[in-house]
């Protein structure tokens, strides 16, 4: 992981919880089973609700980590450019691409998945009931590089249109917990000021609807 969030001062903006899994290792792209236990154990003391920022694309794994924790039958929806529902290219690894996966084999109260990408694709599996309470995730790689830049190849959604969606999709619906990542990511040890601006820009937007919608409910 990164210190983006430190860099940005988030958690003084937002009055957020900062914890720092930098030491671990095993965390990049993929995650072993060794960091998977460390992080499970220093997530101990942290439910699944609230709002959870996850840093670049390239730990959206940490997702699943909050679903374990949720204990009635529920929902999840993901706004990504990508499904992330693909084997791990390495046996006995989880990654970020293939943390929906994970989750729909190993969460057995995960009832329904509904992954909506850019340009209107969707995929849905199992069937969503809007008695059940929801879980959000968004990796702002569904939005265009006009908007912002994301470490993953992008999709053409701006960012009005994805506030528009969630309230949609979420309005009137128990909102368990929600996470965003799809963070910029640093280039020779550095972050771009510009990238992180739009990122920033785009995170207190989200949250900021988040949180009236969690509200609402």
């Amino acid at each position: 992981m990164t210190d983006l969030y430190g860099y940005m001062g988030l958690s003084e903006k937002c009055g957020f919880t900062d914890l720092d899994f930098r030491d671990i290792e095993g965390t990049e792209l993929y995650v072993s089973a060794e960091a998977e236990e460390e992080i499970r154990r220093r997530l101990k003391g942290y439910g699944p609700g609230g709002i959870h920022l996850l840093d670049n694309g390239n730990y959206h794994y940490l997702t699943r980590f909050f679903l374990e924790k949720i204990t009635v039958p529920f929902d999840l929806l993901t706004f990504d450019n990508h499904t992330d529902d693909k084997p791990c290219a390495f046996p006995g690894m989880r990654s970020c691409g293939s943390w929906i996966r994970d989750a729909r084999e190993d969460i057995s109260l995960l009832s329904s998945v509904k992954i909506i990408q850019s340009w209107g694709q969707v995929t849905l599996y199992g069937e969503p009931d809007l008695n059940r309470p929801l879980y959000l995730s968004i990796d702002k790689d569904i939005l265009s590089r006009e908007e912002l830049t994301t470490n993953w190849d992008q999709g053409e959604m701006k960012l009005p249109e994805l506030l528009s969606f969630i309230l949609t999709e979420c309005g009137g619906r128990e909102l368990i917990g929600a996470d965003i990542a799809g963070e910029c990511a640093m280039a020779q040890g550095f972050f771009d000021a510009e990238e992180v601006r739009g990122n920033m820009d785009a995170d207190l937007k989200l949250i900021s609807v988040l949180e009236d919608v969690m509200k609402m409910a």
